[in-house]
């Protein structure tokens, strides 16, 4: 074999056994993935994303349920039934005329969004339940348009959610319902004021009453 041949053969040998003996690098260090990683990027990412707007067709029956509670709500259904009360409680009859005039405001508010957006208003009708508060004590008629006015106001809140991301509807609602917010704390300060000279006026009779004894006569006298 030629020489040369020989001493390149051997210069290979050399290099290879050189590379052979050098370490081998240590592989790069990685974090372990969680499998949960991506799945909270989604998460994250809808949560920060804006849920859609509605339809016009959508916001108008919303709107429509939020007219449909205060016009035919037991709160203006007050001025057509004649509640009973004594002549030194007519002041109270009239703060409940004048509360649901004060709620007409904000229906007439919402009408004029309701024409403004092009839509035709549809008024319902009032419930048949209702015809069962003609003639009433007016203690008991105040108990129940409070009540009344309390799913009012829970509806509105739900409304004004939904149409959250129309801002203009969304800044008429919370108008409204801070009007009749308004109108449910008065009714509840009133009832509380007449609910306190009523326990005022049972604790004074309870006082005027005086225990009785029998006399030796058989006959019942004061103690």
């Amino acid at each position: 074999m030629n020489s040369a041949v020989v001493s390149d053969v051997e210069r290979r040998l050399r290099i290879s056994n050189a590379l052979d003996s050098y370490p081998t690098p240590a592989p790069t260090p990685t974090l372990p993935r969680r499998k949960d990683d991506s799945f909270k990027r989604r998460s994250r990412i809808t949560f920060l994303a804006k849920p859609a707007r509605l339809s016009h067709e959508r916001e108008t029956e919303r709107l429509h349920l939020a007219l449909v509670s205060m016009s035919r709500g037991l709160l203006q259904y007050v001025p057509q039934c004649v509640p009973w009360s004594p002549a030194d409680k007519r002041d109270r009859s009239a703060q409940l005329r004048g509360l649901a005039i004060r709620q007409q405001s904000s229906i007439q508010r919402l009408c004029d969004v309701l024409i403004g957006r092009g839509d035709v208003i549809s008024w319902g009708v009032f419930p048949a339940e209702y015809t069962s508060y003609n003639y009433v004590s007016l203690d008991f008629l105040w108990s129940k348009v409070a009540d009344s006015q309390k799913r009012v106001l829970r509806l509105l809140e739900v409304v004004r959610d939904d149409l959250s991301n129309n801002v203009p509807l969304a800044e008429v609602l919370d108008e409204i319902i801070q009007v009749e917010n308004g109108i449910l704390v008065k009714l509840n300060s009133v009832n509380k004021t007449e609910i306190g000279c009523v326990s005022a006026n049972l604790k004074q009779t309870d006082r005027s009453v005086r225990p009785l004894r029998r006399t030796s006569r058989g006959q019942l006298s004061a103690i």
